[in-house]
C-alpha cells in the first residue's frame, strides 16, 4: 500500500475523523499563512544582506506576488501550477505603464530571479529592440554570461536559476515552503546574488523604463 493509502485511512479511522474535518476547513488559511510567512522571511534577509549596495540612490518599491491572490483573481488557478514571489520596482514608475521591474519567482519546480516586463508584453520582441533595452542585454551577457538567460517572452525580460527540480509537485512546495531550519547559505547565496544583480543593473533599469514608457508600438 502507498505512503498516501496508509495515511488516508489513518485519517479516516472514526476516532480521527471528526478533527480532522476540523483541520481540513482551515487548509487554504494555513498554506497562506506558510507563504507569507516564508516571503516575510526571505524579505528580513534582503533587507539586512551586507551586499545590498551601499550607495544604493534608487527608491524601491516592494510587492509580494502572492499564490493566493493571484488564484482569487482566477490567474493560473489549474491544480498543477503553482506560482509565489516578491517583485521589486524601481521608483520613479508610472502606474500602468510599460517597464521593467526585479522579480524573485517560486513555482514548484524553480526558484530564481530576473527582470520582468511591468505590463503584459505581447509586443515584447518589439520591446527587445529599443536601444536601452538591448543595452541591459548586452551588459548582462558580458557581466554574467554564465548566469543569465537572456531569451525574453511576454513576462520575463531576462532570468537567472537559482534552484531548478525543486519539488515534483505542487503539494510538496508548500512542505518546502513550511521548513523552519535552513541553513544561513541557502539564505545568502541568493540575497547576495540578487543585490549584485541590482547592484550591476538598476541605473539601465531606470533609463530604459524611461524609453519604454514613451513608445508606443
Amino acid at each position: 500500500m502507498q505512503n498516501a493509502d496508509v495515511m488516508l485511512e489513518f485519517f479516516v479511522r472514526p476516532d480521527n475523523l471528526p478533527d480532522v474535518l476540523q483541520i481540513v476547513q482551515y487548509a487554504e488559511q494555513v498554506r497562506e499563512r506558510v507563504e507569507n510567512d516564508f516571503w516575510k522571511e526571505f524579505r528580513k534577509r534582503l533587507d539586512n544582506d551586507s551586499h545590498k549596495p551601499a550607495n544604493f540612490k534608487a527608491e524601491l518599491r516592494w510587492r509580494q506576488k502572492s499564490y493566493f491572490d493571484l488564484k482569487r483573481r482566477g490567474i493560473y488557478c489549474l491544480p498543477s501550477w503553482f506560482c509565489s514571489g516578491l517583485e521589486c520596482f524601481v521608483q520613479p514608475l508610472v502606474e500602468n505603464e510599460q517597464g521593467l521591474g526585479y522579480c524573485i519567482q517560486l513555482s514548484y519546480d524553480w526558484f530564481g530571479h530576473g527582470l520582468r516586463w511591468l505590463q503584459d508584453a505581447p509586443n515584447w520582441r518589439e520591446l527587445c529592440k529599443r536601444r536601452t533595452v538591448k543595452g541591459i542585454q548586452e551588459y548582462l551577457l558580458t557581466m554574467r554570461p554564465r548566469d543569465i538567460h537572456s531569451t525574453s517572452d511576454d513576462f520575463w525580460f531576462c532570468y537567472e536559476d537559482w534552484e531548478t527540480n525543486l519539488c515534483k509537485d505542487v503539494a510538496e512546495t508548500w512542505t518546502l515552503l513550511a521548513q523552519r531550519n535552513r541553513a544561513e547559505s541557502w539564505y545568502s547565496e541568493k540575497t547576495k546574488s540578487f543585490w549584485e544583480f541590482v547592484g550591476q543593473t538598476y541605473e539601465l533599469v531606470i533609463q530604459a523604463n524611461e524609453e519604454l514608457r514613451k513608445f508606443k508600438g
